[in-house]
């Protein structure tokens, strides 16, 4: 059974559920998520009211007239609002820029479908969501000094071992060495330096020590080109 604390003005929850793995035990606490169903609710961002004293306004918009309304908060949600009284379904209120405007001011507005908001609301919540997991990440290393001086020195160590352990070269070889040939022959065709220059320089130069491959061709520019690749 779980019987929370709970203020006078309301009723203590008596619930009774399944405990098969013991992940509750005699003494501890627990949240529990209830789904609570609410019909004909009128929801709005937060941001889009602001505080006089300590009451709630909106600028509800007619006629490209802005007017401040007092609202009534029944709950409240990230980043959201649930209004009890003082606005209805049909009623648009600003969303943005609540700072530039006056009471009773004519203003050009632009109409934003709710659940384009609510769908930047839900990305902005995530993000907070991240941003809270990296700093709470960031927190622990920060109350735990050892720990975090005992990572630091072991990747160091690591470090120091990558680098002896590595092949390290001044100048690397990124690509074979080769040689290039070019030949030119003034007035003669692709057919012509094939024939009389190309085979011949491929047949002495073929077997060459260090050789592994050579390649070669001729354009009709009267020019060819032999390049030879040699072994690593």
């Amino acid at each position: 059974f779980f019987i929370p604390a709970v203020p006078y003005n309301l009723k203590p929850l008596s619930t009774k559920f399944p405990n098969p793995d013991l992940l509750l035990k005699q003494c501890e606490t627990g949240k529990i998520l209830l789904t609570i169903p609410l019909k004909k609710a009128v929801i709005i961002p937060q941001k889009a009211t602001f505080d006089v004293l300590d009451k709630k306004f909106v600028y509800v918009i007619g006629n490209n007239v802005v007017k401040s309304t007092q609202v009534i908060i029944a709950q409240e949600m990230p980043h959201l609002y649930i209004v009890a009284s003082g606005l209805s379904a049909k009623d648009k209120i600003l969303a943005e820029g609540l700072g530039k405007v006056k009471n009773n001011e004519k203003i050009e507005s632009k109409f934003v479908p709710f659940e384009k908001i609510l769908s930047d609301l839900n990305n902005l919540h995530a993000e907070k969501v991240r941003t809270k997991k990296i700093i709470k990440m960031f927190t622990k290393f920060i109350q735990r000094p050892v720990l975090t001086i005992t990572i630091s020195i072991g990747m160091v160590f690591l470090g120091l071992l990558a680098i002896t352990s590595l092949p390290v070269a001044q100048f690397p070889d990124i690509a074979p060495p080769r040689v290039s040939i070019f030949i030119e022959f003034p007035g003669s065709n692709a057919d012509v330096l094939v024939k009389s220059t190309l085979t011949i320089l491929e047949r002495e130069i073929n077997g060459v020590q260090g050789m592994q491959y050579m390649l070669s061709d001729a354009t009709s520019a009267s020019e060819a080109r032999i390049i030879i690749y040699k072994l690593l």
